[in-house]
């Protein structure tokens, strides 16, 4: 669980899930079980964008999941 975020305002859900070492759909998943704590923003093209708060909590809740 040692991975890094990189220095950017805003992640695509492909890149937040090669992040998270998980699949988009896990990350999709788990943002419709946690609303409250995670939240993307749709750009113009429909895309979803993470900011880096939001993978911070996504990669806790890998924790928690995963290895708690």
């Amino acid at each position: 669980m040692d991975a890094s975020i990189p220095d950017k305002a805003y992640f695509r859900i492909g890149e937040a899930s090669i992040i998270l070492g998980v699949a988009p759909y896990v990350v999709r998943y788990w943002e419709s079980e946690f609303k409250n704590s995670v939240r993307h923003i749709r750009t113009t093209s429909d895309q979803r964008l993470y900011r880096r708060k939001d993978l911070e909590m996504l990669m806790v809740i890998k924790k928690l999941l995963y290895v708690d």
